[in-house]
């Protein structure tokens, strides 16, 4: 719960509060799954999470890079 409302978060590593979303072009077209994507973000970063976004091309194209800042992420958290 953010915010009073329930959302669901594609990744988390719940230990840390870090969070990877996913966004496709297809499903993230709609004016309405945008914009709930953008509360979201917002209230879960007044929640104290860092939110990592990355788009479909990003994941197939450079998975290493991906990987890589996730990685760091996680390691400015304090989990690794």
């Amino acid at each position: 719960m953010l915010g009073g409302s329930l959302f669901f978060l594609d990744v988390v590593f719940g230990g840390v509060k870090l969070a990877v979303e996913l966004d496709g072009r297809l499903y993230h077209s709609g004016s309405e799954v945008f914009e709930t994507d953008r509360w979201r973000q917002n209230l879960s970063v007044i929640d104290g999470w860092c939110v990592l976004r990355f788009t479909s091309a990003m994941i197939e194209e450079r998975p290493a890079e991906v990987m890589a800042m996730v990685r760091e992420a996680l390691e400015m958290l304090g989990a690794a």
